[in-house]
């Protein structure tokens, strides 16, 4: 979230801005040729133009459906489904925040409440919370914190947090703060990681203080400090937080703007730290005359900037500090404000890191262009269409509403970056793994830890995001490893069920196993000497298989077995071993290694996964 301000200005969805991409060092960019590209697809659905408006976003939850509700409280909330068309009513109150990235809306009986609920579509009665959230974490995890004025002369700023979306929630101390609590972020890798900007009275003019928390408020370090003088009237700055937008952008890049004069006449400093608030680079500047749109991309800055009726692309590798241009993939027309040409934009998605999307504004002319290097190479991706949105999970898509309809384009083709190379996002207990360029942080840190760690799971090979289940047609925050892939299940928060390992087993033998192809087939007890048959799914389990999977988590971590133990060709390194498949995993016997603890080795399933879907 950017700058606190009253909950009357409750959701602000940003549709149009960048959606991008990161590419793995040293490999060449592939650009996908026009017939690689899919078209729009009408869906022949048609829409009520009145259930567009800026509080519409995605259920991340369930796919295909929509979460609207009037922008001035008089209408409830809605679901509407884009397959069928279906309107549902959710709940009676409008919705004021909408989290894209865990499902959670939270809705007050009027703006000025401090009070409210928390509820999704699938709860839609919701939970009563004692504060309604003014800004949340984008990480997936269930944080969320509150910033609010009481009624004291002068007013006091207070600071609650919740782990728990709301249900439970613990004031922090402020008191060591410079003045007032002014704006709060959160981070977008890890929803502890904030920051606080403050304001008081300091000699003739006024100071602003910039502190950061790892810990969700519970302890804050001072790193930054800028004071401004009174004299200057009404064109004395100040300072504000603004997002910088990008889904695996590290928690040490923080952005502020400093706000000088009012209206039309008043400009935006765009100030940019890649050290977490220590220091600052100006980045660009918004004014009448011209602006800038900055994004985080492949480890980089990526800037958008209008200057005398014109534009240009730039990059900067070192925090905005220095910038190298980029190609525009065409000539926009000159923006003039006196007769109103179309601007262009940069649309972006929140669940793909970095693929570039070039349109004009309102869709009407123009082509919409893709660039999947982050603005390096372009290409047409077809006709540009009005009031787009992106799905905020894969497969990812971009919806337009046109003459009361909706058309669909896939694009999923962005989605095998989500195994492209990430930065070091320095989250709070968090480890990078450089081999594959990811983090392990945050919500799945603990289970990877707990439950066998590298010898289990393998590293990481994406950063977290929402993906649709094909085992249950529902979508979930994941993250894709060697041997597996990571599924956190908010409803099941605080048992051992929070994170579940994927089935791949069963994703990876679907076909087999509809055909009954061998060892697939249901088999009879066949009463092994100190074998344990599974009546569910009607497989013997003896020997080593059943030493590792009693000794190393059983059904809870790989699940039931699927198949009798039969021999296969490792497609890994083209050797044969004796294997068994279960739900969520492939056990290999390896007699060159018995009697050590390499005796049994679990098939890289997530590697073959990603594989097939041509992310590795």
């Amino acid at each position: 979230m950017g700058a606190y301000k009253p909950f009357k200005h409750h959701l602000n969805l940003v549709i149009v801005g960048l959606l991008l991409v990161s590419l793995m060092a040293g490999l060449p960019v592939q650009p996908a040729t026009a017939q690689d590209l899919p078209a729009w697809q009408d869906t022949s659905l048609s829409f009520n133009s009145a259930d567009f408006n800026y509080l519409t976003c995605f259920d991340s939850l369930q796919p295909g459906k929509l979460l609207t509700a009037s922008p001035d409280n008089t209408q409830p909330t809605f679901s509407i489904d884009l397959t069928t068309g279906q309107k549902t009513q959710l709940n009676a109150l409008s919705y004021y925040l909408c989290n894209e990235a865990t499902g959670v809306l939270y809705a007050r009986a009027n703006p000025d409440a401090k009070n409210g609920i928390g509820f999704t579509s699938a709860s839609p009665a919701g939970v009563p919370l004692t504060y309604a959230p003014t800004h949340w974490a984008v990480d997936g995890s269930l944080w969320v914190y509150n910033v609010s004025n009481d009624n004291q002369t002068p007013a006091k700023t207070h600071l609650y947090a919740s782990p728990d979306g709301g249900v439970t929630w613990h004031e922090r101390n402020t008191g060591g703060f410079n003045g007032q609590l002014l704006s709060l972020t959160v981070t977008n890798s890890d929803g502890r990681f904030i920051y606080a900007l403050t304001q008081d009275v300091f000699g003739n003019g006024r100071r602003f203080t910039l502190y950061a928390s790892q810990d969700a408020g519970v302890s804050w370090e001072k790193r930054y400090e800028k004071v401004f003088s009174d004299n200057n009237g009404i064109l004395t700055p100040w300072l504000y937080f603004a997002n910088l937008p990008g889904r695996t952008i590290p928690t040490n890049y923080v952005e502020l703007n400093e706000s000088v004069g009012a209206g039309s006449n008043g400009t935006n400093t765009i100030l940019i730290s890649a050290d977490g608030g220590k220091t600052f680079n100006e980045a660009g500047v918004n004014g009448r005359s011209g602006g800038v749109q900055i994004l985080y991309s492949d480890n980089s800055l990526v800037r958008m900037t209008r200057t005398d009726y014109s534009y240009s692309l730039a990059n900067s590798v070192d925090g905005g500090k220095t910038w190298q241009p980029l190609n525009l993939p065409f000539t926009p027309e000159k923006f003039d404000p006196n007769v109103g040409v179309l601007r262009v934009n940069l649309i972006q998605a929140k669940n793909a890191p970095s693929n570039l999307f070039f349109s004009y504004a309102d869709g009407t002319k123009g082509d919409l262009w893709y660039s999947p290097d982050s603005g390096k190479t372009w290409q047409k991706l077809g006709p540009n269409m009005p009031n787009l949105l992106v799905s905020p999970y894969a497969p990812t898509s971009l919806l337009s509403f046109k003459d009361n309809k909706i058309f669909r384009l896939d694009i999923s083709l962005t989605d095998k970056t989500q195994t492209h190379r990430a930065a070091f996002n320095n989250a709070p207990g968090g480890t990078y793994f450089d081999s594959t360029h990811h983090n392990l942080s945050g919500i799945f840190y603990k289970y990877w830890t707990d439950n066998g760690g590298l010898a289990q799971f393998g590293l990481p090979w994406t950063e977290p995001f929402r993906e649709l289940n094909p085992a249950d047609g529902k979508v979930y925050l994941v993250q894709y490893f060697e041997r597996n892939r990571f599924e956190y299940h908010p409803e099941n928060r605080g048992t051992q069920y929070e994170v579940l390992l994927g089935l791949l087993g069963n994703q990876q033998t679907e076909a087999r196993r509809a055909t009954g192809d061998g060892a697939f087939n249901r088999f009879d007890n066949a009463h092994y000497p100190g074998g344990f048959y599974f009546s569910e799914t009607g497989h013997n389990l003896r020997n080593s298989f059943k030493s590792y999977w009693e000794a190393n988590g059983g059904l809870a971590i790989y699940g039931f077995p699927i198949s009798e133990e039969f021999e296969e060709v490792n497609p890994d390194d083209g050797k044969t071993y004796v294997v068994q498949y279960f739900e969520r995993n492939r056990f290999e016997f390896h007699p060159e290694n018995r009697g050590t603890r390499y005796e049994v080795l679990l098939g890289l399933l997530g590697n073959s996964l990603l594989k097939s879907k041509g992310w590795l």
